[in-house]
């Protein structure tokens, strides 16, 4: 694979320590995966450098691999001549790893143990090191494994007084206020002098400090909201952390110039400056009352571009999808492929939007427009999947707003659809929904005399359109929206032929009878020496899969066959528009197109014993609400190939 711009022919020769600033640098940049190749470079010339050692478990660890992760944790923490740093280092890395097993549990026993590990390894760190940050998380997960008050209540009290130090000389430091405001919950609830107002007053100094990293703020509020499983916190405090949010909106479009009010084209959001004024008006109101920070929808002309400008009016944050590459939004859903200067004043307020500095841009595909209305609702599943993940992420529940005449007939991939695939969720969702009606705005603005401008009129110049999407490449008949697996052997290619053989004879039967132990068996299926391919109409089905296969990898005695211990399945999965067609040379349908390449990709960037997913998959799984399925962020990465960069998810089990 490519190691992203550190060149591994540059990086061979580099000097230890040239080589764990350049692991540490990517993994600061969110690449656990390159981090993770270059740790294993490196090992190659320094295998006994303990701080490579760990940095490949910290790699591991932020990739998602935390079982292979632990393993080398285990065996660094067995060596005697460890640097304090490395085993302050270590030690936390291994107590946050049981920390999140305790998040993760279902069964009360394991919860347990893994909080009261997580507290001894927190609490070694803290010995060794004295800081205040493992220091607190040992006292939080002894009281939450069931410890003695009385012990968590002296740490917690070390701890005060070293975070009070710590913030004396680095009154800047958010986590030092944050530390010293978890101290004091723990210190009211070991019955010491600390009081919740003191609490409240450091949680409320970290979050004006912290300004507008939300992330970091969530991750405050999940400590709190763990701590409140055992402990009494007043809801005021969980206000003070506060993070606003989320909103997935949808709403009408401009109207095309071919609807004339007819019962086929009805007239929803005629041109108007006085009519945008309205619509704008309530789109504020409705940002004020819920407090929305965030805001995930496309940029088509109309409401959609309206509510992502009064965000971006404001400083916060727009999250636009769009279904298709730019040149072809722009004629289906903005300016329609017309130089009036209406549309093209609408043109340039979509251009500004999308290059505003709080805008970040996601793409359904970047191929051209289909045409029909799949991509479309597709868009509506990725916004609400992406809006589901992010608040999840910052610890809130989302609001969908919509931007509609309810009586407005549904069409697929609207505004209407959009509404009910929403309350389709049950609650708490469902009731979490406003309705801006466009409907009431009219009636508003006919009364108020809102009329038509001259840009208005032009608006309305009569055009010929058999269609209202002119850029329509081929028949939707023949694209489906698929979700591909691409899964192969780390290590394969290191194997002597009679070593394949015995992999081709024992581990590809097993796979085959998972394939025909699966309810939902794949559409397609194909196999090239170590590599894997599947095809699943189901995306739950394609990740339920995927994992399976890799547990299978994981649970297989490899050794004991007279293969390497240490091989691994990787799988990477996608979901997006294929094309299903006749192949004669196979004599069946065979799946093609730029989406099936896009999961090719995926895969050799891909940790070992982990499944990845494109953020189109990760948002669709999001959207589909699988409680057996946890989703979880690892970065931006360089595909393979050099074919793009884009986000990556972790699919895992809970």
């Amino acid at each position: 694979m490519t190691l992203d711009s550190h060149n591994n022919d540059e990086a061979r020769g580099s000097s230890a320590a040239d080589y764990q600033a350049r692991v540490r640098s990517l993994v600061s940049a969110g690449k656990p995966v390159v981090a993770f190749e270059l740790t294993r470079e490196a090992r190659e010339q320094y295998p006994d450098d303990a701080q490579l050692q760990y940095l490949q478990g910290l790699a591991l660890a932020r990739g998602g691999n935390a079982s292979q992760s632990e393993k080398l944790i285990k065996a660094l923490l067995k060596r005697s001549d460890l640097s304090p740093k490395v085993r302050v280092d270590t030690l936390s890395l291994s107590a946050r790893i049981h920390k999140d097993r305790y998040l993760r549990a279902g069964d009360p026993a394991d919860r347990q143990g893994a909080a009261r590990r997580s507290a001894e390894l927190y609490r070694m760190a803290y010995t060794i090191s004295k800081n205040p940050f493992p220091g607190v998380n040992a006292a939080t997960m002894q009281l939450l494994a069931g410890g003695d008050r009385d012990v968590v209540g002296k740490l917690a009290g070390e701890v005060h007084e070293s975070a009070t130090r710590f913030y004396n000389e680095n009154q800047q430091d958010y986590w030092a206020a944050a530390t010293l405001g978890e101290a004091c919950l723990l210190l009211e609830a070991c019955g010491d002098v600390a009081e919740h107002s003191e609490a409240a007053r450091w949680y409320r100094s970290a979050v004006n400090l912290a300004a507008d990293n939300r992330g970091d703020v969530a991750s405050m509020r999940r400590q709190v909201e763990m701590l409140r499983n055992e402990i009494e916190v007043p809801q005021s405090l969980i206000d003070e952390l506060s993070v606003g949010t989320i909103a997935v909106y949808s709403g009408h479009m401009i109207d095309h110039p071919g609807d004339d009010g007819s019962a086929a084209r009805p007239v929803r959001f005629p041109p108007g400056a006085q009519l945008e004024k309205l619509v704008a008006g309530q789109i504020d109101a409705l940002i004020d009352e819920l407090d929305i920070r965030e805001a995930f929808g496309s940029a088509a002309c109309g409401a959609d571009l309206l509510f992502a400008e009064r965000l971006l009016a404001r400083g916060h944050r727009a999250q636009i999808v769009l279904p298709f590459e730019l040149e072809d939004f722009f004629r289906s859903s903005v300016d329609f492929g017309l130089s009036a200067d209406y549309w093209q004043s609408w043109r340039a307020r979509c251009e500004r939007v999308l290059e505003h500095a709080n805008t970040e841009v996601h793409f359904a595909t970047h191929e051209r427009n289909p045409g029909g209305d799949l991509m479309f609702a597709f868009v509506n599943q990725i916004c609400q999947g992406l809006a589901l993940q992010r608040a999840k992420v910052l610890n809130t529940t989302p609001w969908a707003t919509v931007i509609a005449e309810a009586s407005i007939q549904q069409a697929v991939g609207g505004a209407s659809d959009f509404l009910s695939h929403w309350q389709q969720k049950g609650e708490p969702f469902a009731s979490r929904t406003r309705i801006i009606d466009i409907a009431a705005l009219r009636e508003e603005n006919h009364g108020a005399g809102g009329g038509k401008s001259s840009e208005d009129n032009s608006a309305r110049l009569p055009v010929q359109l058999t269609t209202r999407d002119p850029t329509s490449m081929f028949g939707t008949d023949e694209m489906m929206l698929r979700s591909m697996l691409f899964a192969d052997v780390s290590g394969f290619s290191a194997l002597r032929e009679d070593q394949a053989k015995i992999f081709f004879i024992h581990f590809l039967d097993k796979v085959a009878q998972l394939v025909s132990e699966t309810s939902d068996t794949p559409v397609f299926q194909n196999t090239w020496g170590d590599g894997l391919f599947f095809v699943f109409r189901d995306p739950t089905a394609c990740a339920r899969f995927a994992l399976s296969l890799v547990e299978t990898a994981n649970t297989t005695d490899f050794e004991s066959l007279g293969l390497p211990a240490d091989l691994a399945i990787r799988a990477g999965i996608h979901t997006g528009p294929v094309f299903v067609l006749p192949d004669p040379i196979i004599g069946k349908n065979n799946v093609f197109g730029a989406h099936v390449n896009r999961a090719a990709r995926i895969e050799p960037v891909t940790i070992p014993g982990c499944v990845y997913a494109s953020e189109q998959m990760a948002a669709v799984l999001s959207d589909l609400q699988c409680e057996d399925l946890i989703l979880e962020y690892i970065g931006l990465a360089d595909l393979a190939k050099a074919y793009d960069r884009c986000p990556l998810y972790q699919v895992a089990a809970p």
